[in-house]
């Protein structure tokens, strides 16, 4: 009962400490919160290209379709970092959605995953994804591509990492 309150009490100080401006947004199952910092609040600002690929060709030009999910993580276990942009591009570098109008915060630990359906069918697609953070932060987050799909009966992932680029 004593590990109960204690950590009812520290979940509302946890909250208690964050400014957020917005109501949060669900992506998925989880919640996450827009705030209004601006780049100029941050000391760092980064940017990642992330390759990915929603169809594949095989075997005389047929195509096999995959579904992505990128998935940014905040491996930091004391710092939060902010997402300014996430934009998917097609392969003449147009952005074809761009995923968040606003800043996002993704606090210690915490990750978001944004998902593009198996029938998208364009070659050559990538995430361009900038963020921030208001210190040095330790660890830069992991942003990944998992793409999957089905031949015949059998099925088939796998992943790109971001990489860093200038601003």
């Amino acid at each position: 009962m004593k590990k109960l309150i204690l950590i009812i009490a520290f979940s509302i100080v946890l909250v208690q400490c964050e400014n957020y401006d917005k109501e949060p947004v669900s992506y998925h199952n989880q919640n996450y919160h827009f705030v209004t910092d601006s780049f100029i609040e941050m000391k760092n600002i980064y940017s990642v290209y992330v390759p990915v690929y929603s169809e594949l060709y095989h075997q005389q030009g047929r195509k096999l379709n995959c579904t992505i999910t990128l998935s940014i993580r905040n491996i930091n276990i004391k710092d939060s970092i902010y997402l300014f942009n996430v934009d998917y591009n097609d392969s003449k570098g147009d952005i074809i959605i761009n995923y968040i109008d606003s800043t996002l915060l993704l606090t210690p630990l915490e990750s978001i995953e944004f998902t593009i359906e198996g029938n998208e069918n364009r070659a050559g697609t990538n995430f361009i994804v900038k963020w921030g953070s208001k210190q040095d932060v330790i660890n830069k987050p992991i942003i990944q591509a998992v793409m999957i799909g089905t031949f015949n009966q059998q099925g088939f992932s796998f992943k790109t990492d971001g990489i860093e680029i200038n601003n």
